[in-house]
Order: structure tokens, then sequence, then C-alpha cells
């Protein structure tokens, strides 16, 4: 069955509704107003018009879980992220509340830069906590490009005062990812958290020492601060990385 419906405005501003159904005329009444909402709600969610709009007045109806409950209907990752960051710019939800809507993205969601712009969204505007920064590495981890890995992760907010295991899952992403730029980069600015944990700085090695390229490895191990105290296994573990480099100069530099 072929509906068509031509909206135009009279002169009096008043809406006129020319419908045909299967190229017949037929009167627009209940039922083809029903299907018009339907066919409008289907619009919306695979175009992302009004979609801000829209995600604002369900949060203010029905919450966090039931967007949540929206976005799995909606095909799009450009809408989701969309209907996700309009939530998570919101100053009301609390860290559980983001942390939930990460985990949503992580599901939802398959292309890794709409995953990079909503996670980059909340590097921006919001506070960190244990629960949110595990939650926002654990989408990230989901991710295939290095780049967007890396472009992602780079936005945390790594200090002193954030939890060793939010560090240790950034690494665990680091171990995995195969281009050896990207990795040295995120690897350089974790240096100066992993410094000061023997943990930390023997797992920057370990992710250091699948780096192929000579140039990036020396580069990342560089970054270490190696006059203050590092552990032996860690200090053993670039000595072998140094060994094994095929430049005489890098490894000479190292």
């Amino acid at each position: 069955e072929t509906r068509e419906l031509k909206v135009t405005v009279g002169r009096n501003d008043e809406f006129k509704y020319a419908y045909r159904i299967d190229d017949k005329d037929a009167p627009f009444d209940a039922a083809g107003e029903a299907w018009l909402a339907e066919v409008l709600v289907d619009i919306i969610r695979k175009t992302g018009i009004g979609a801000e709009e829209r995600a604002n007045r369900i949060l203010d109806r029905e919450g966090v879980n039931g967007l949540l409950e929206e976005v799995q209907l909606v095909e799009s990752d450009y809408v989701i992220r969309i209907y996700l960051g309009t939530a998570l710019s919101r100053p009301d939800l609390t860290p559980d509340d983001c942390a939930s809507i990460l985990e949503e993205a992580a599901l939802a969601m398959d292309s890794d830069y709409e995953k990079a712009e909503l996670l980059l969204s909340v590097a921006h505007h919001r506070s960190w906590s244990s629960s949110l920064a595990a939650a926002y590495v654990d989408v990230a981890a989901t991710m295939e490009s290095d780049y967007e890995i890396r472009r992602s992760l780079a936005a945390i907010e790594l200090d002193e005062d954030t939890e060793q295991g939010v560090i240790d899952a950034v690494l665990q992403v680091a171990i995995r990812m195969e281009s050896d730029y990207e990795v040295a980069e995120l690897l350089i600015g974790l240096a100066p958290r992993c410094n000061g944990s023997v943990q930390l700085s023997e797992m920057y090695v370990q992710a250091a020492s699948g780096l192929e390229s000579d140039y990036e490895a020396r580069r990342a191990l560089s970054e270490l601060n190696w006059r203050k105290g590092l552990s032996s296994n860690t200090v053993i573990g670039a000595l072998v990385i140094a060994g094994g480099l095929d430049s005489d100069y890098e490894s000479a530099e190292l």
C-alpha cells in the first residue's frame, strides 16, 4: 500500500492536505493522522530532525531509562549520539546515570567516530568519577580505530586522584592497539601518571613492547622518569626492548 500526503499552507495560514492511497484520493481522517504520526516518528528517528528537543522531552517525562528505551529504536549512530549527548549535557545527571548512558553507547553504536564524538563531549563538559571514567574507557575499548581510541582516551583527565584501575584499563586498551604512532602518543600522555606506580610503569613497558617502530618505542620509553626509582622489572623490560631494536641510533638513545 502506497500513501502520499502533500501539505500546503493556505492564505489564512491553514494547512491543506492532499492525501492519496495507491494513487487514489482519500480523506485525511483519523486513520490518516495516525499514519502520519507513525511516519513522523520514524523520520525523526532516522534523520535526527528535532532529536535534541525530543530527547529533552523524553528525559523530562520518563527519565534516563525512558531515553535509553527510545535509543534502542533508533538505527542511526549519528542520531543516537544526539540523544545520548543531549542527556549527558544535562547538569542534573548523576555519575551513575552518565555511566548507564555510556554503557548503552557501547552496545547501541557501531561507528567509532560517533562514539569518539560522544566521549569527547563527556570529557569536555563533565567532572570525573571512578564509575564514569571506567564506563568511558569501556566505550573506547569497543572501538576498532586506533586514532579514535587515542583521541578519546587522551581527553580523559588522569591525575594523582584517578583510581589505578582506570589507568590499568587504559593501558590494557593500549596494549591491543596496532598503530605504533597512536600507541606512542597515548603512552606519552600517560607517562606522568605511571611514573609513581610500580604496576603501571610495568604495564607501560608492556604496552611499549608491542611497538614495531624503533623510533616510536624509544620515544615512548624515554618519557618515563628513569631517575626516579622505577622497579627492576620495568628497567629490565625496557632494556630487553632496547636490545631488540634494529636501529643502533634509537637503541643508543634509549
